[in-house]
């Protein structure tokens, strides 16, 4: 897992996860972003600007990763004339 992530609001990310399987998932803050967890893939939806991080420890073999996440106002690209 990245040590830095930007997903913009309303663009679902995911990231897979490679271990046991055997997980416990925590976010610092739940009112920033959404995380799904499903054979091996952590899938982050955005809610809100702003920044957090996401824990993720194997139950099994006691790794650890930690993610900081940047949430962000979706980019938008102007035509330029």
């Amino acid at each position: 897992m990245e040590r830095y992530t930007e997903c913009p609001i309303g663009e679902i990310s995911q990231i897979a996860l490679q271990g046991s399987g055997d997980y416990e998932i925590n976010v610092e803050d739940a009112s920033i972003l959404n995380i799904n967890y499903s054979q091996n893939t952590l899938t982050i939806n955005p809610i809100a600007k702003g920044i957090t991080k996401i824990s993720v420890y194997d139950k099994i073999t006691k790794n650890i990763a930690n993610s900081t996440v940047t949430v962000s106002y979706t980019h938008l690209t102007l035509p330029t004339n």
